[in-house]
Order: structure tokens, then sequence, then C-alpha cells
């Protein structure tokens, strides 16, 4: 996508503002849950279903849709959000990132010491719950980064976060089949009808190929998945035998995944209730706690907090910026180890794939595949160290 496309599209998701993100009126296929019972009326399910795009990073010309004055909600959507101040997240997030422009996103959000060859939502594991399966961070910032607005890669800088209003379990696309599982940040330019669950291919379109992280089915539930996610090289092969599987609904006032989530790929024993925080709270990790999952949205925070606990005036222990040049240069130093690490895997699974080589896949075509994957091994590495000659450069110029 080209700069002045990439930067319309991201006007159209971000409602065009610079300090406050504009509200949105949610709507879309909704579901029935303890606060919609009652049935939408189909212009209603029409017109919520055009407002869905919004929340997906929907092309121009949406995020300025609003119902006609006077008009009562539909008793199956959402109420319209109220507006999400710029700054809770600039601030929450200050501690542990750096805020910079975006010659084509604007403002955007690069976190600090971020392994090689480090991927968004690899860094934790997956919990079911009834809006499909959401993302559990390790990191303190994943409250925001992995639950509202989208990941992209920007060359030059490398992976960054574009904030957005609309909090979701996780906002990426799904592929599934021949016993594995993959995921990868969703684009900002999908398709408003394709976005609503029509045609769940289109979530997978566009998407980066190195962007994708597979593993094994089994492996799928695990504590921590870092260590099973499998050599990005693997993607080309991954990507030509799963299909995609994602489709996105309201329910109740929140965002839900029903494609991936209800088709059957991973079972799904326990499912634990989502509910909102209802105060402030400088750690702003999501709790699990019994049967329930309580996430911080500050949109759902009814009392703000105060001059004195505010995320600015009180950082986080190990957020300093002494702590973070010190990881920083750490992350650097293993780059090497991490990346023959990564190959070493790469090669162990080819070699297990020669000894049990499907019969439907001659010995030319797996030397084909082992080839290509070998190939964006490499590709992916010159990337990875591309940005990390960049955060070298920009460490030293920061006085690290």
């Amino acid at each position: 996508m080209q700069g002045d496309e990439r930067a319309r599209v991201f006007a159209a998701f971000r409602g065009g503002t610079s300090g406050v993100l504009s509200p949105f009126v949610i709507g879309a296929a909704t579901e029935t849950d303890s606060h919609a019972q009652m049935k939408t009326p189909m212009p209603t399910r029409v017109f919520a279903s055009l407002l869905l795009a919004v929340l997906l990073g929907s092309l121009s010309g949406c995020a300025s849709t609003r119902p006609p004055s006077g008009s009562e909600p539909a008793a199956k959507t959402s109420p319209t959000l109220e507006p999400v101040d710029l700054t809770l997240f600039q601030d929450a997030l200050e501690p542990y990132g750096d805020w910079i422009e975006s010659p084509s996103y604007g403002t955007v959000w690069s976190p600090y010491a971020l392994p090689a060859g480090w991927r968004p939502y690899t860094t934790g594991r997956w919990l079911s719950t009834d809006h499909g399966w959401m993302w559990l961070e390790d990191e303190p910032w994943g409250w925001a980064a992995f639950h509202y607005g989208r990941w992209t890669f920007e060359e030059g800088l490398g992976w960054v976060w574009i904030p957005g209003p609309t909090w979701a379990p996780a906002w990426v696309a799904w592929r599934s089949g021949q016993g594995y599982v993959g995921w990868a940040p969703l684009p900002l330019d999908v398709d408003r009808k394709e976005a609503a669950g029509e045609k769940p291919d289109a979530l997978s379109r566009g998407v980066d190929p190195m962007a994708w992280s597979f593993l094994r089915t089994r492996e799928f539930s695990a504590i921590s998945i870092d260590a099973s996610v499998l050599p990005v090289g693997r993607n080309p092969t991954l990507l030509s035998l799963t299909h995609a599987a994602g489709r996105y609904v309201l329910y109740g006032s929140r965002v839900a995944e029903r494609g991936f989530s209800e088709s059957g790929a991973v079972e799904r024993t326990r499912r634990y209730r989502v509910t909102d925080a209802a105060t402030y709270r400088q750690n702003r990790a999501t709790v699990v706690k019994g049967s329930t999952v309580e996430i911080y949205r500050p949109e759902a925070i009814a009392k703000k907090p105060s001059a004195e606990a505010s995320p600015s005036t009180r950082r986080p222990p190990g957020s300093g910026a002494q702590e973070n040049v010190d990881r920083e240069r750490r992350e650097q130093n293993r780059f090497d180890v991490r990346m023959a690490q990564e190959r070493e895997r790469l090669r162990r699974e080819q070699e297990r794939e020669i000894r049990q080589r499907p019969n439907d896949v001659s010995e030319q075509k797996l030397q084909r595949r082992h080839k290509d994957e070998i190939e964006a091994q490499d590709r992916f590495e010159q990337r990875e160290r591309a940005v990390m000659d960049v955060r070298r450069e920009r460490l030293r110029r920061g006085g690290g």
C-alpha cells in the first residue's frame, strides 16, 4: 500500500484528530447476551453492519458515519462510545517505549527492548473467553497495544503500534488447518463487508507473510507459547497448508471473535467471562480470577485518576531511562544468538519433515519447499538486522 493510501486509511481509522480519538457508534452483526435480548429490525442491522467497518479500520468515509439526529440506538447495538483521550495511552505507555512520528501513520508507539525476531502476540498466551480467544499478554503495556488499535511493520522503525479507540480480545487474522494454527496482526485496510465476517479470507489478505505466527494445534493452549512458535521461515509452507478462519461480531458492548474461536480447530474446555475493571488502577494488566478475566478499558472507567495517581507522575518500577537503555543493549547483544537459534530450529523442523515426508509430497517438492523456507528465513533475518541497526543508532543518539 502506497504512502498516500496508507495515510487515507489511517485517517479513517483514527477519526482525523490528534489529541482525542473520535467517538464511534459501534454496530455490526450482533449476538444476544445479558445486555441485549430484543430483536433488531432489518434496517438497523444493515446500518449496524456498515458501522462495524469503522471499528475494523474501514476505508475513508466511514469514520464520520453517525445515526440521524434524534434517533434512538437499536436494542442490540452498543451505545455510542465516549471519546478516547489519546493522552491516556501516551502517558501510560511512555515509560515503556517511544512515541514517534511515522511518515505514513502520524503518531505511533515503538516499545523498548523487543527481542530479536519479535512479532506482536507472541509473548503471552491465548485464553478462551466468552468473547473468543483472547490474548493474555506478558508485557505491562499489553492492555493497550494488544487490545486497541493495530500493529504494523514500518520500514526503518520495525513494529509500531497505531492507537485506536475500540477494545477487542485481539486484533488479529486467524488461520488453521493440517494440525497448525496461525495468527497475525490485522491490517488497517480491511474491506468493510469482508471485515464484518462475510469473507474470512479478507482478514488474511494483505498481511505481511513475515507477520504470521504459527504453532502446532496441540501447543496452542500452552501457558506460554513463545517457545512453541515456529520459525518464520516455515511461514510460506504453513500459509499454503492452512485456511482463513477469522470473523468479528459485536457481543454486548464489546467486539468478539466468532470465526476461529467457534471453528472447533482448538478445543475450548473452559470459557472465562470478560468483565471491565470498574476503577482506575496503575497496574492495568489483565487479571484472571476464578471464572472471570478483568480487562482495563479507559472508556469504561467511571472515575478518572487524580493528579497524584496519574501515570505521568508515578512511573512503574523498572521503567526508568537507564533500565530501558540496559535492556535495549542486552537485546542487541543477543541478536546473533537468537537468529542462530531460529536457523537451527528451522533445520530441525526440516529434518523432521524429511523423515516423516507426507505421502502426497514428492521428494523434489519437499526440496523446493525447504529451499523457499531457507530463503524466507534469510529475508526475515535481514529485515530484523536492519531494524536492530536503526534501534542501535537511536540508542546511541540518546546517550545510552
